[in-house]
């Protein structure tokens, strides 16, 4: 297991999209409010010949492959996190050093070049808004678990010094028709016939992190902070023959769990596949002690669908906007994801801003 740093970094910005609005506002009051925004493609039909159902964003009609919509969303989450004030006048400062790390999917970015390209996109970006150099730390493509490794490598960079503020953005995009087509014939594709699929969805997210040191020096306000990371690997995957106990996300979710203090809810990923539902529940029976209440938790992919690697920073965002509009008690809060068909499984502690503070 490859465990993050337990000194706690601050969260200074945060940006978020999905089908269900172009903010993180608006995707998570949605999210909150029980709402679906998973509707029939008017085109796409399935092997059935039933409409795809997807929760797609309706404002990009005009990109037509998972690349394309990936690199909208998250272009729009960079510019949005790094134009909040007053921290777009502090990102000016000639003598902050900038890094930007990425979290993508590896099935929609398979080739490594690609990955590279999208990065320094995003960065030309970041670098265009701020007026600032930045440099790019890591672009990690490991499926959902994917944003908990990018996190990780933040904050081992702002550890180290190597950093001032870093930019974690992630994204990915079901709604391309060769990604569905291949979703539906593996039998993973939610529809009338297959009822144990996800629903595809889209989206991006992006969460600034900054040194204690930088921030104080900035006058720069704290939105949360991120405690604990850890990143664990799982044996039995999904399409395995094995059977899945939830034994590497319960090692992650182990590895940054308080010993003194109970988190007050949970963040995850669960789409509607039984496995990982299963391996979800199997998580909860070995923490439940470390939860006030271990039946509070959220899955924003039922209002949202699938995201991928954007799933972390969509779970992330959930509270970061609670804990903002006073709907969320001040008590850290747990959020885990995995990778399912691949190994990755994470799981970080984040708390509201008085904890940071203490």
């Amino acid at each position: 297991m490859h465990e993050g740093s337990s000194g706690a970094m601050a969260c200074i910005a945060h940006a978020a999209q999905t089908g269900a609005g172009a903010t993180a506002a608006a995707s998570v009051s949605a999210a909150r409010a029980g709402l679906s925004v998973a509707c029939e493609h008017p085109r796409w039909r399935d092997r059935a010949g039933e409409f795809m159902v997807l929760a797609s964003a309706p404002w990009l009609r005009d990109a037509r492959t998972a690349h394309a919509r990936a690199t909208a969303l998250a272009d729009a989450c960079v510019r949005t996190a790094v134009m909040a004030a007053p921290l777009e006048r502090a990102l000016r400062a000639r003598t902050t050093r900038l890094q930007l790390h990425c979290a993508l999917s590896s099935t929609a970015f398979p080739d490594v070049p690609d990955r590279v390209a999208w990065a320094e996109t995003i960065a030309h970006t970041a670098a265009r808004v701020t007026g600032s150099r930045i440099t790019i730390g890591a672009v990690v493509a490991e499926g959902h678990a994917a944003g908990f490794t990018a996190l990780r490598s933040a904050m081992d960079a702002l550890e180290r010094g190597a950093a001032d503020v870093a930019i974690v953005v992630g994204a990915d995009s079901w709604i391309d028709i060769d990604l569905l087509e291949h979703l539906d014939a593996q039998h993973q594709l939610h529809s009338t016939t297959q009822s144990w699929g996800f629903t595809p969805g889209e989206g991006a997210g992006a969460l600034v992190l900054a040194t204690t040191t930088w921030m104080a020096e900035h006058a720069i306000p704290v939105e949360a902070s991120l405690q604990a990371i850890a990143i664990a690997e799982e044996a039995h995957c999904l399409g395995t023959t094995s059977v899945c106990t939830g034994d590497g996300l319960s090692r992650a979710a182990a590895a940054v769990l308080p010993d003194a203090q109970q988190l007050g809810h949970c963040y995850t990923d669960l789409n509607g596949e039984p496995y990982r539902a299963d391996e979800f529940a199997f998580l909860m029976t070995r923490v439940s002690d470390r939860l006030v209440d271990p039946t509070a938790f959220s899955a924003g992919a039922a209002c949202w669908g699938d995201l991928g690697a954007a799933s972390v920073f969509l779970s992330c965002a959930q509270p970061l906007v609670s804990w903002a509009r006073g709907r969320l008690a001040s008590r850290p809060v747990l959020v885990t994801g995995s990778s399912a068909a691949l190994p990755g499984r994470g799981a970080l502690v984040l708390a509201p801003p008085v904890a940071l503070a203490a």
